[in-house]
């Protein structure tokens, strides 16, 4: 099979649990079979993380440089949806002229990222979902975030084959919110950061936590400052914890607050700045000494889809004092104790249970080694290939044995320091971003070149939008390409004028395959039917370019709040 991933939202540091999620299953799919080829659509960045790549048929197609191009586009929404499945994507670099297009067969894609986007939305599609957030707390979002979420949902889910949920409370939210049928959506479990890796020594996890400043006693909360995940409720509920255990710290990780934060604002009105300690985003090799360490992990989250870190904290033998939602329920099973997220006394006084009651600790560790194999990336592996394989029609196949079986440690610490380099990059701490970066380089060569050409190349790609707009407007450098169906000889472009005034000094240049035509005005007319012939030498890929003189926006004319910079309305491509 050709796999194609979409992965292009992976931005590593910035993603959570999602991005954990999409590597693990990255690293446990490569022990499956070497006979497919899995096309990663993703930042090179991110795909230079996957350090055993260059054992596997694992080929980048690096989202920062380059777009897909659908086999098939119907730009007369009249027409409908083409029937059938596409197989070939094209590939094409986002200036237009760095690489020549390429295409590839693609038997599925598999969108991980919650949808399916525009132009993969006629092939064989395996959708993850991770949560519907928006609708459980809608007061997290205002009404358009709402509908649009619904509608991407909505379109990406009719337009897959089969729909991943991350936990079976997913599933029972899609199938109710949405009307989705059962046997439609399957219910596979992320698999745990870490959990094909190599431990790592006694030693060396001490020698990490030194280096960031921890020697004492504490808990573990990883998490973004997002409103759901609820650390205010913890923040509240520290002082009674510690009127029985006065030296016992907390631990934030993830993206730090800034000074207007609620859990920010009652740290420092407690009083509480040397004890509840937030270090920002850390490395996965970090996050692992974090839970190796702790006394507990501390999960007072309000919604999830999932719940990454209970699974993580499992996978290290820690104990794990969390909410109790049901897919926090669904993970942890009985190697968890619960309280309610709303109570920060209920919060405080489980801890307690916890941390004061040895056999208690000793019950959940042994509850926690059974749990752990629900957690099989073998298994998890297994059960996402074997649907891979269902949707393209084929029978379930034997998982081969792989020396892949973990990274190993050379690799884990490139992947570390890599991201210390970057962190301190950051940071503006230049020297030690730097010699981070040679470390990074003794280790991995491709790694460390991937992380210095993408701080050199930070903000290069195009951040204005030059295709084509839902509603059939483009801007003033309209660059799109085009798949030429077979036995086309040329197309005709529906061209519709500005609203007046701006229509009669308005002209614009069209060119495809690189050769320009005449200038165009619309000399009174409201739109225009431009025929093309091709030349007879065309590729499957060919290029349109339509440049116009002049550009508006509909806020200056009507006060709506469109701030786009539009020049026509291409209406429709029709191909001859």
């Amino acid at each position: 099979m050709d796999i194609l991933l979409d992965l292009r939202w992976m931005v590593l540091g910035r993603a959570g649990g999602l991005e954990q999620m999409a590597y693990e299953l990255v690293a446990a799919l490569a022990k499956v079979s070497r006979r497919d080829t899995i096309y990663l659509y993703c930042p090179d960045r991110a795909f230079q993380d996957w350090l055993f790549k260059s054992e596997l048929n694992m080929v980048l197609i690096d989202s920062d440089r380059f777009t897909l191009v659908p086999e098939r586009v119907s730009y007369d929404r009249s027409e409908g949806r083409p029937s059938g499945k596409l197989g070939r994507l094209g590939v094409v670099a986002l200036d237009g002229s760095e690489y020549p297009p390429r295409t590839l067969n693609v038997d599925l894609v598999h969108s991980i990222g919650g949808y399916v986007h525009d132009e993969l939305l006629d092939y064989r599609n395996i959708l993850t979902i991770h949560d519907l957030q928006h609708i459980h707390l809608p007061h997290h979002f205002d009404e358009a975030e709402i509908a649009a979420r619904n509608a991407r949902y909505l379109t990406s889910i009719h337009a897959s084959e089969a729909v991943i949920s991350v936990s079976g409370f997913v599933k029972r939210d899609i199938m109710a919110q949405y009307g989705v049928k059962p046997e439609s959506v399957t219910s596979i479990w992320n698999i745990p950061s870490g959990s094909p890796t190599d431990r790592l020594s006694k030693s060396k996890e001490d020698r990490i936590l030194r280096k960031m400043g921890i020697d004492f006693e504490y808990l573990f909360f990883p998490s973004h400052g997002w409103p759901h995940k609820n650390h205010l409720k913890l923040v509240e509920a520290f002082p009674f914890i510690q009127e029985w255990m006065p030296n016992l710290r907390m631990i934030f990780t993830g993206g730090k607050f800034d000074k207007e934060h609620p859990a920010a604002k009652k740290i420092r009105s407690l009083g509480l700045e040397d004890f509840i300690l937030h270090i920002g985003y850390r490395t996965p090799t970090e996050i692992r000494c974090l839970y190796e360490h702790a006394e507990a992990l501390v999960y007072p989250s309000l919604f999830e889809g999932f719940g990454m870190p209970v699974a993580e904290a499992i996978e290290s033998g820690v104990p794990v004092v969390c909410s109790d939602i049901e897919p926090l329920v669904e993970i942890g099973g009985e190697a968890v104790v619960t309280f309610d997220p709303c109570s920060s006394k209920d919060i405080a006084d489980k801890v307690l249970s916890v941390l004061r009651d040895d056999r208690l600790l000793e019950s959940l560790r042994a509850k926690g080694e059974a749990q752990l194999t629900r957690f099989s990336s073998e298994a998890i592996a297994r059960q996402t290939y074997d649907l891979y394989r269902k949707t393209c029609g084929l029978d379930p196949t034997p998982l081969e044995n792989s020396p892949l079986a973990k990274t190993n440690r050379r690799c884990e610490s490139a992947r570390h320091w890599g991201r210390v380099s970057e962190r301190s990059l950051r940071a503006g701490k230049s020297l030690s971003g730097l010699v981070a970066l040679l470390v990074t380089a003794l280790k991995s060569p491709p790694l460390a070149r991937s992380i210095w050409k993408a701080r050199r190349s930070k903000g290069d790609r195009a951040s204005s939008f030059n295709g084509r707009h839902g509603d059939g407007w483009i801007g003033p450098n309209y660059r799109e390409w085009l798949w030429v169906p077979e036995g086309s000889k040329g197309l005709i472009l529906e061209i519709e004028a500005p609203p007046l005034p701006h229509a009669d000094d308005f002209s614009f240049r069209v060119a495809l395959q690189g050769i320009e035509l005449a200038d165009f005005r619309f000399a009174g007319n409201s739109s225009l039917r431009i025929p093309i012939t091709l030349k007879e030498s065309s590729e499957e890929l060919v290029q349109l370019k339509i440049d116009s003189n002049y550009w508006f926006r509909p806020n200056d004319r009507t006060d709506n709040g469109d701030e786009r910079e539009l020049a026509v309305k291409l209406a429709g491509i029709y191909w001859e």
